[in-house]
Parts: structure tokens; sequence; C-alpha cells
């Protein structure tokens, strides 16, 4: 017999299973893939978090180095310097956002996004625009936040309400000429969480979190399943020790299908680990992919599947009407 180790004595009495039962008995596909799952999930979510801690500070730092607004191709985190502020032209229902035209001081014109109560420095560049004009200039405001698309809707609102402002006899001006005034982007300055500006972040931890759970449920199956091969070979030790002994002298049957045909026993660990004597088959069956036996007690037992299927049946039924030439070989012919 070869080397035994300790590990296999309670499912076979006094015996010491050798490390090639051992393998069989333990080495199921769940137990490598859950263990693969759960390394590769921590992996991952010690490299979310520290992709997630590099995203908040470099957040952190673009609020605090905001650059000039580019309203044709914003460059993350962006300001205007306003002296000058419109009314609302048009609000968004659902977000409750309102849509102002700001001007700097050389009068250039941006859509800006605000929504809730407006701040009184704000309030006063509104007051001095509708003024008039005989007042001190109050200081500039600067307005922070994040270039977004200027959708036709808007655009349509925008334009009718530029128009207004400029007297359209004075000023004519289409939605093509109005994309060339105000650019292609408008400024978002609603106050915004890391999460609410970066949404796919959550994927740092998300995806970590689905591997790790695949990883749990397949070592939750494989305990499940050790559990239940236990119960089905507990009192089988002469069996064990027997097929055990033969085991040593047998080559899987197909290489890569677990499955092995001894001169007196299958054993296999195709789907779970099991022992059948040849006399106890009473009959062989394939169905749903799988290489089922049946043995007289009315259990089914999954003894191979997939692509080695097809051979490992036609072997059983070889090696089982050698077995029982009186009983099966005939059926099997």
């Amino acid at each position: 017999m070869g080397e035994g180790t300790p590990a296999g004595e309670g499912m076979a009495g006094g015996h010491v299973l050798s490390k090639k039962m051992i393998g069989l008995v333990y080495g199921n596909r769940k137990l490598m893939a859950g263990i693969l799952l759960l390394i590769l999930g921590l992996s991952s979510a010690l490299a979310g978090l520290m992709l997630d801690q590099e995203a908040r500070r470099g957040y952190r730092e673009e609020q605090n180095l905001a650059v000039p607004f580019d309203t044709s191709e914003p460059g993350g985190y962006s300001y205007v310097r306003l002296q000058y502020l419109t009314d609302s032209f048009a609000e968004h229902v659902k977000s409750e956002e309102n849509y102002y035209y700001g001007f700097d001081f050389m009068f250039r014109p941006y859509i800006i996004s605000m929504k809730g109560h407006m701040p009184e420095n704000l309030m006063a560049l509104m007051d001095y625009t509708y003024g008039d004009g005989l007042s001190e200039p109050p200081p500039a405001v600067d307005v922070c936040g994040y270039g977004r698309p200027i959708v036709p809707e808007m655009l349509g609102y925008a334009r009718e309400y530029y128009s207004q402002l400029w007297e359209e006899t004075q000023l004519p001006i289409t939605m093509e000429d109005l994309t060339q005034i105000v650019g292609n982007y408008y400024l978002d300055t609603v106050p915004r969480t890391y999460l609410e500006q970066y949404p796919w972040s959550v994927l740092f931890y998300l995806i970590p979190a689905f591997i790790l759970v695949l990883g749990g449920n397949r070592l939750f199956r494989y305990f499940r399943g050790l559990k239940a091969q236990r119960a089905g070979l507990f009192g089988r030790p002469e069996e064990l020790r027997a097929a055990d002994l033969e085991l040593q002298h047998t080559d899987e049957a197909v290489k890569g299908s677990r499955v092995y045909l001894t001169e007196h026993f299958i054993v296999t660990s195709f789907y779970r680990f099991d022992v059948i004597p040849y006399t106890f088959v009473d009959r062989m069956e394939a169905s749903g992919g799988f290489v089922i036996a049946v043995t007289r007690d009315g259990y089914a037992h999954i003894v191979s599947g997939g692509r080695h299927g097809g051979q490992i049946l036609g072997m059983l039924q070889k090696k089982l009407g050698q077995a029982m030439p009186d009983t099966y070989g005939q059926a099997g012919q």
C-alpha cells in the first residue's frame, strides 16, 4: 500500500488512507475553485481599497485646485469668475436645478446650474445685473463645479432667453450661433460628494465582494458535499480499505476524469467522492449529461459526465459485464 496519513482514518476506521485516496476524497474542484476565488477576492479587495483611497485623494486635490472653465472641453473641477448673473431661464423638474446665465468681467456668457438657496454674494451680482448701473459693482464671485454637456432642450430655452436679453431684433441668433457663443458645456455648481461625482467607484468594492461571494459559495457547497459523502461512506471501513488497496495499482479510467475502475470497485470523485462495488450496481444510466450508477438500494450515484461521460460509460458496461457475467453481462451487451 502507498504512504498514508492520519487524515483518512475517519472514514476508514483504523485504516490510514493512502495519499492517492485522500487526493480523491478531499481534492474536489469546488475546494480549489473556492480557495482561488477567495484569494482573488481578497487581493482585488485590497487593490480596490488602495485605488479608492488614491481616487479620493485625487478628488480632494482636484477640489482645491480648480482650473478655468473651458466650455468646449472641460478639464475636471473648474471655476468661472462671475461679475454678472441673470435670473433663472429654466428648471430641471427632477433634479430641481435652475439654470442661469453668468458673465465674466469681459461679458463672456456661461450657462451655470445651481440648486437651492442662492448665496448672498451671488444675489448681489444678480441685483447689480438688473440695477440702474450707477451703483458700485460688487466683488466678482468664483463659482466652481464640473462641466456637463448642453443638451438640445436646454439650448432651446437658453437661446430664447438670450434673445430676450439682447432683443432679437438687434441681435438675431440661431441655435448654432448660441453654441458658438456659450460652447458645448455648462458649469454644474451643485455640490456633490465623491460618490455622487464618481458613482462607478463603488465597483472598487462590488467586484471583490462578488468574487468573495462566489468563492464562499463554492466552499459552502464543497463542505456540504463533504458532509454528505462522509454520511454515505460511514460504516464501510472494509470496503474503503479494499478499494484503497486496489486503487494503488489502478490508473485513471480516462485521464482527467477522476474515475478509477479497480478490480471490484468504482472509485470516483467527479462530482463527489464515492466508492461503489460492482456487485451493488443494479443498472447504469446516462441522463442530463451524467453517467449514473443506480444501486440496488435505489440510490443514484453520479460517476462521471462531460466530455468523458460516453467513454466512461462504455468502460463501465464492459467492466460490469466481466464482474457479473450472469446478471449484468447479458444486459450490457
